[in-house]
């Protein structure tokens, strides 16, 4: 994968180590040491991923602003981490725009060091017939917060919002308050979020789906799937529905569970040890969800960077 990268130190750009050579010039970027703007203009393609990457060292702050100009298909990466193995603490803000029948597939890993602490706010407007897709992984930071909404405004737009996290540290906490709003009609949504947990590591995951008077033949489901190894972990998941409407098709699943003991003895009498077996069960659990990403340089990105090398 060799993403159009910018390169940002404490929220501040760093323009020499960045590599935005190939950035169409019509897509205007604008950025100050506590905001970003990035707007992508109209019938713009961009087959070469945007990648932002965040290094931190200390606390910061960032208000982001997207805006996705019609019939625009892009793919963006955000990727947080710590530089010189400091630990830091991030407080971000996004908002997106997505004008009619634009499409934008958003990827977020975060793997920032054990130490460190990630809140994220985000909020999307989708106007008629554009598509979303947004993936978010977790695999580091002792606690993050991610809380992301989304408003169909306008008929026809869809959202798919997929998540994975997998915590093995102790203490470490990771949630998601994900909201969805269908306002207009004939909307579409879906929520589908998995967790690993190990030792004494906590999640909590609410997904709301809220469809407003009005909003006929909406479709939303969501989906929250936890995988325990510990006894200590503790995993709770919230799904709730708000409707107001007829004519609408909306569902909900959560599990938490841990790992079958036959699924394992399985594997152990094919000649596998016991934490080998256990090690593949759990990367075809995350294999599941990993396999949602569209693009395929960047789902093996993120699959290696889960270490879920297994195939569904």
């Amino acid at each position: 994968m060799n993403p159009i990268s910018f390169i940002f130190l404490n929220g501040e750009f760093q323009k020499k180590q960045s590599a935005i050579a190939a950035l169409p010039k019509e897509v205007e970027f604008q950025c100050t040491p506590k905001s970003i703007f990035l707007r992508f203009p109209k019938m713009l393609t961009l087959k070469t991923p945007i990648q932002f990457v965040f290094l931190g060292t200390k606390k910061y702050e960032l208000n982001n602003t997207i805006i996705v100009e019609e019939n625009c298909r892009i793919n963006f990466i955000e990727e947080y981490s710590n530089h010189l193995d400091k630990k830091n603490e991030t407080h971000v803000n996004t908002e997106i725009t997505l004008h009619p029948h634009a499409h934008f597939d958003f990827y977020k890993l975060q793997k920032e060091n054990s130490g460190s602490s990630h809140h994220a706010n985000f909020s999307v407007t989708q106007r008629e017939s554009s598509q979303l897709q947004m993936f978010t992984m977790d695999c580091g930071g002792l606690t993050a917060k991610h809380a992301i909404k989304v408003q169909l405004a306008e008929k026809h737009a869809s959202c798919a919002l997929h998540g994975l996290y997998l915590l093995e540290h102790d203490q470490q906490h990771v949630e998601h308050q994900v909201l969805v709003d269908h306002i207009a009609p004939f909307g579409k949504s879906a929520m589908f979020y998995k967790g690993v947990l190990d030792n004494d590591a906590e999640a909590k995951f609410t997904g709301r789906v809220k469809v407003h008077a009005g909003a006929k033949q909406s479709k939303a489901a969501q989906e929250n799937h936890h995988l325990l190894l510990s006894k200590r972990a503790i995993a709770k998941s919230e799904p709730e529905l708000e409707i107001y409407a007829n004519d609408i098709q909306c569902t909900h699943g959560a599990t938490v569970g841990q790992i079958d003991p036959a699924a394992i003895f399985y594997l152990c009498s094919r000649g596998m040890d016991r934490a080998t077996a256990i090690d593949y069960l759990c990367k075809a659990f995350s294999t599941e969800v990993l396999n949602k990403i569209k693009l395929e340089s960047v789902r093996e990105y993120m699959t290696r960077e889960a270490g879920c090398n297994v195939q569904s």
